[in-house]
């Protein structure tokens, strides 16, 4: 079944949209926890009263698949990131109670990194493979997205561009290591892109040689994933 760009992207949003309503009863809780309050789980559980979150129903939905949802809802086919914010600012003010019981509704309403910068990617990616968005139309476009921090947009170019060029490789043959250097060439062109902060690669200067070699929880080196 063919599958286009709209399809694609609509499908990994709510995808982790599920995934993040799935998960909401273990969230801030350490496998211990989970153990002891749910035991074994087959079926959707109650979030639990907590310190730092509201206890909610079994069934409900997470605050990160309202926010999915509002990316979404802003897309036509490039999320815009007003439409963005005011439809998770409904959101909160509708539900309240899904998010951390002392946040407040913050501005720009996202981290610098995660769902939210993957979600903005995803299309652009797919309009650059299929030739309908070139490199100084996706730089202009993050350009747009504001107000928001320089790591934002730093993590939404490098999402992007390493979705394009993973769009066009074979997953069987895929070089590992060349994906790394793909990773830190894309950080450092994200940061000549959209000067002001070296975050993004101060994280990537301090992960690269981890990845020869997972630790585990003693601290003993593991067969490395990357061979």
């Amino acid at each position: 079944m063919h599958l286009n760009l709209a399809d694609r992207f609509v499908a990994s949003c709510l995808g982790a949209a599920v995934g993040e309503s799935m998960g909401l009863p273990a969230e801030g809780l350490d496998p211990a926890r989970i153990s002891s309050v749910y035991g074994h789980i087959d079926s959707p559980v109650a979030r639990v009263d907590s310190p730092d979150f509201l206890a909610s129903p079994a069934g409900s939905i997470a605050r990160q698949t309202e926010a999915l949802i509002a990316v979404l809802r802003a897309s036509g086919p490039l999320p815009d990131l007003q439409h963005f914010a005011s439809h998770l600012k409904e959101s909160f003010a509708r539900h309240p109670e899904k998010w951390p019981r002392h946040s407040t509704f913050p501005w720009p309403p996202f981290p610098d990194e995660g769902h939210y910068t993957f979600a903005f990617a995803l299309p652009g990616a797919w309009q650059m493979l299929n030739g309908t968005l070139d490199e100084e139309g996706a730089t202009e476009w993050i350009r747009s997205l504001e107000p928001v921090s320089v790591v934002w947009k730093h993590g939404t170019w490098i999402y992007m561009r390493l979705l394009h060029w993973l769009y066009s490789q074979n997953e069987a043959t895929l070089n590992k290591k060349l994906y790394l250097s793909k990773v830190m060439a894309f950080t450092e062109e994200a940061e000549e892109k959209f000067p002001g902060d070296h975050k993004m690669k101060r994280r990537m200067q301090l992960i690269e040689p981890l990845l020869d070699g997972e630790l585990d929880e003693s601290g003993q080196p593991q067969r490395s994933i990357w061979r």
